[in-house]
């Protein structure tokens, strides 16, 4: 029988046995007391006396996620952050912090099991660990945070086609390896426009215009890998940023067949100009199996088709000419140095046309 008090409680186990049970910065404690109820009322005495009220309420890893942290996340984040927030935390960090106390994490132990994880896996979930442990400090749960060190990240070899672009000498070949397909209009959207895979398949028929031998069109919406349109909490139609909300322009000859294209689409009553002949458009898994399909059945080398992104971007920079920081705003990026950094890739050839069109001008000002 379990006998309540103002702090804690005393359970009789048996004869000349006792259990206390009590609440310590939030925690459950428990001791056993052999001896007589006396004994026992004198040891739950002792340990009140020596818990410090003062003492802020220490909570669980899980405790801080689900109030503080995975809020926060929801308010600032994109869709696609958020379920790469959702699948670290379900998969990785719950089952091995969840239950923790945020005093109880230790840099070397957490630095094991961060080893113990795949690459780039654990990017992500050391910074959604260093902000749930922010959140411990903002509480005065804890003095300062104790992920907010250099920790080693587990490696492995990156393939070498991850980061390989189109060429611009090649941009032609693999075009008429898309043409009169359902990839034709994303390739050329990515190629020529660098749009993001879902922004290429997220183009309603009638909202590319044509205006001075280019085709122009606003990007404000994103699919997503299923062939969901992404949305707000609300239910409004997203992109990714709100910088990514834009304008592409796509230069002849595809200017025309884009609009060719749509035209073909409206005479078919499609809503998409990649419709799946439902209404919808069809998804980004869709959209690579039929990229790498047709690569293949032209003996041509699989790139990533969201490498068509940086093929763009070096295109622009490197065979036209034009500032990266008026590409940063095509691409939809908050600053020139995420295009320089990541998506300019020039190889050899682009690197000799740099220099040759810059050894001109520098010419030219003498």
């Amino acid at each position: 029988m379990k006998q309540r008090r103002t702090f804690g409680c005393i359970q009789r186990m048996r004869k000349q046995v006792y259990r206390l049970r009590w609440l310590d910065g939030g925690r459950r404690r428990s001791e056993t007391v052999y001896g007589s109820r006396v004994d026992a009322e004198r040891r739950m005495s002792e340990i009140h006396a020596s818990i410090d009220t003062s003492k802020p309420h220490i909570m669980t890893i899980a405790e801080i996620y689900k109030t503080l942290t995975y809020p926060e996340y929801e308010r600032a984040s994109a869709p696609r952050t958020m379920d790469n927030v959702r699948s670290c935390w379900k998969k990785y960090i719950n089952p091995e912090w969840g239950t923790s106390y945020v005093d109880e994490i230790k840099p070397s132990t957490f630095q094991r099991w961060l080893l113990t994880l795949p690459p780039n896996t654990s990017t992500r979930i050391l910074g959604i660990m260093r902000n749930i442990m922010k959140h411990a400090v903002m509480l005065e749960m804890i003095d300062h945070n104790p992920l907010d060190i250099t920790f080693e990240q587990p490696t492995t070899k990156t393939k070498t086609f991850d980061k390989a672009i189109i060429h611009s000498s090649d941009i032609e070949t693999y075009y008429n390896a898309v043409k009169y397909t359902i990839v034709e209009a994303p390739f050329i959207f990515g190629a020529c426009a660098g749009l993001r895979p879902g922004e290429t398949l997220g183009v309603k028929t009638g909202e590319i215009e044509y205006i001075d031998q280019l085709a122009v069109v606003e990007v404000i919406r994103e699919v997503d890998a299923n062939g969901l349109i992404v949305l707000n909490r609300d239910g409004t139609e997203r992109t990714k940023t709100e910088q990514s909300n834009r304008y592409a322009i796509i230069m002849e000859p595809y200017a025309s067949r884009l609009m060719d294209l749509q035209s073909q689409a409206k005479l078919q009553g499609y809503t998409y100009i990649t419709d799946d002949g439902a209404g919808q458009p069809i998804g980004i898994q869709a959209l690579r199996k039929h990229w790498y399909k047709l690569l293949d059945s032209h003996n041509l080398e699989r790139i990533l088709f969201r490498n068509l992104r940086p093929t763009f971007a070096t295109a622009m920079h490197h065979e036209y000419g034009m500032q990266t920081e008026d590409i940063a705003r095509l691409l939809g990026h908050t600053k020139p140095i995420i295009t320089y950094a990541t998506y300019e890739r020039p190889g050899k050839k682009e690197m000799i046309s740099t220099f040759t069109s810059g050894f001109k001008n520098m010419v030219r000002t003498f």
